[in-house]
């Protein structure tokens, strides 16, 4: 049960306690922000965690990443090191226990194939969400390409993965029959790296108008 939750403000808090497992970073930064108002006579907030150790499948690596800012490899450093970029004025000490607990929790979630997994199955959440790839990146926070860098399997072969592909594999969307799912995949591979926003409008103009050029060969593409 949230006590003091949203629109609840107690400058004075100096103690937060974590009780209860949540998914949503919202929550968790309205949660955390509760303390983090200054007052006078207040020099620190202190934030005691006890979710994670009772929970196995708790989250740090979304919690770390949206406090400092830094993925992958480069939180991981950070943390191992107890050097990560953190918010001005704030401090986070780790017993070595604890660290090592944290990074191995956070090797399983990272992005890689099997984190990318797990977050579209919790995303779709039984709901048809799991087709909006764009809602998908604003919510973890991820870019494109780490989602089409990813190898998917795909009659024996091994592929470019895209979205739709993960999300079979996830067990979150239905199979459909795509014949050119293999030239798509690489295609949006390659997309992923492109930054110019004339380029991209050229080719978003060029997807909205198929049929004008059907007969045009996108090789140098």
């Amino acid at each position: 049960m949230d006590l003091f939750n949203e629109g609840v403000d107690i400058p004075d808090v100096n103690t937060v306690l974590f009780l209860r497992t949540t998914e949503s970073m919202n929550i968790f930064i309205q949660q955390l922000g509760r303390g983090l108002r200054l007052a006078d006579g207040k020099e620190c907030l202190t934030v005691l965690d006890y979710v994670g150790q009772a929970n196995k499948e708790y989250n740090y690596y979304e919690k770390f990443a949206a406090l400092s800012k830094e993925k992958a490899k480069a939180l991981k450093e950070g943390i191992r090191s107890n050097s990560f970029l953190l918010p001005k004025g704030c401090h986070l000490y780790m017993e070595k226990v604890a660290r090592e607990y944290i990074l191995q929790n956070i090797e399983g979630y990272i992005n890689n194939k099997k984190g990318i997994l797990s977050k579209i199955k919790e995303f779709a959440g039984g709901t048809d969400k799991a087709n909006n790839v764009a809602e998908f990146i604003t919510a973890y926070n991820l870019e494109f390409l780490e989602i089409y860098k990813i190898k998917a399997k795909l009659e024996g072969k091994s592929i470019n993965s895209s979205y739709y592909r993960l999300g079979v594999e996830a067990g979150v969307r239905e199979e459909e029959h795509c014949p050119n799912e293999i030239q798509l995949g690489y295609a949006l591979g390659r997309v992923s790296f492109i930054n110019g926003i004339s380029f991209l409008s050229y080719l978003i103009a060029v997807l909205e108008n198929l049929e004008r050029y059907k007969d045009y060969s996108f090789n140098a593409l």
